[in-house]
């Protein structure tokens, strides 16, 4: 994991800041946004919460018009991290609005993607709600770059990659009914301020009690 401040230049930072905050940028309401399941850790509420989201890049195709602003982010990540990428996979604007009080300590666990990818979160407030990332990783993880509905139970997948996938859900289902979270680290949000990690390690994000918390959640390929 490596956390870097300041990844772009602050009129860059500001400029990203300034379209959420002014209302330019239109965002969706996702119900379970990090799974399509009411799910729960130890806690009395559903802790796969919703929020809204602002779709940028996927499935190899540009999502909206903020894109072109949003994607030279990514050309900053090899210099100042030292990690280097094949490809963007997903690239997505989150926004949650503060809470009066924490409901949890986290958010629900999850890993992004069933195939080996680099997370990478970009800050575009300062607030608290921090990001958890924790020592549980799910080693399933398909060495091949999933295609848009290649999936272990399409008729299309290749069969390597159906048996991947699959242990590597078999395998979630395991770590949740376990149920044991251990925090290896936390990164509270900064804007300008970018955290890059292996994605095996589930992570989560948490409430925020200030005005709200908005990132920009990024997936690469190696």
């Amino acid at each position: 994991m490596k956390v870097i401040d300041d990844l772009i230049p602050y009129g860059y930072q500001k400029h990203i800041y300034d379209l959420v905050a002014n209302q330019d940028m239109d965002f969706y309401f996702h119900r379970n946004v990090v799974d399509p399941r009411p799910l729960h850790y130890n806690a009395a509420k559903n802790s796969n919460v919703h929020a809204f989201v602002h779709v940028a890049f996927r499935n190899k195709i540009t999502q909206s018009k903020f894109f072109p602003t949003l994607y030279p982010i990514t050309f900053s990540i090899p210099e100042k991290t030292g990690v280097k990428f094949s490809m963007l996979d997903r690239m997505g604007v989150n926004f949650s609005v503060g809470q009066g009080e924490s409901r949890m300590l986290h958010h629900l666990p999850h890993i992004d993607n069933s195939y080996k990818h680099y997370v990478a979160i970009y800050y575009v407030n300062d607030c608290c709600g921090d990001t958890f990332i924790f020592e549980q990783r799910n080693e399933f993880l398909n060495d091949q770059y999933s295609m848009p509905n290649t999936h272990w139970d399409s008729g299309n997948a290749d069969p390597n990659f159906m048996f991947t996938e699959k242990q590597c859900q078999e395998e979630e289902d395991k770590i949740y009914e376990r149920n044991e979270w251990t925090i290896k680290h936390r990164v509270t949000p900064k804007m300008g301020r970018l955290v890059i990690f292996d994605g095996a390690h589930y992570h989560a994000s948490s409430d925020t009690t200030d005005d709200f918390r908005c990132v920009i959640n990024m997936n690469l390929i190696p």
